[in-house]
């Protein structure tokens, strides 16, 4: 069931509950994502809110219900000097709720994000 699972942007106020989350990703699997527990598990408070800032960037949390059960990003591809690819990453959801197709709720939140944004003309998914 699926009634009480939702997703919306992730904002500062959510930093400690969105560094839970990435951390534990993280230390799951380490060979997933571009970066590693052991680099982000020191990083300052001000490090975790300034990633759910909004700024050139957006998190989504999965939530059910005021649990964060996964997490995904839509930000600008820092290999492309025009700012023009944005990509869609870091995605994440917890094992207990994997197989129930809840992904599908992560991409028109970031797709819709990244349409507003300028001058994203293309997206890809790492």
């Amino acid at each position: 069931m699926t009634e009480t699972i939702s997703s919306r942007a992730l904002t500062p106020i959510d930093w400690q509950i969105f560094r839970s989350v990435r951390l534990k990703a993280l230390k799951a699997h380490p060979d997933v994502y571009l970066s590693s527990y052991e680099t982000e598990v020191g990083e300052p408070e001000n490090y975790w809110k300034e990633t759910l800032d909004g700024m050139g960037k957006r998190m989504f949390g999965l939530f059910d219900k005021d649990d964060l059960i996964g997490i995904a990003a839509v930000f600008t591809w820092r290999g492309d000097p025009t700012e023009q690819i944005g990509v869609l990453a870091m995605h994440y959801v917890d094992p207990g709720y994997r197989g129930r197709r809840l992904s599908r709720l992560f991409y028109p939140v970031r797709i819709d994000w990244a349409l507003g944004q300028k001058p994203i003309t293309k997206l890809v998914i790492s």
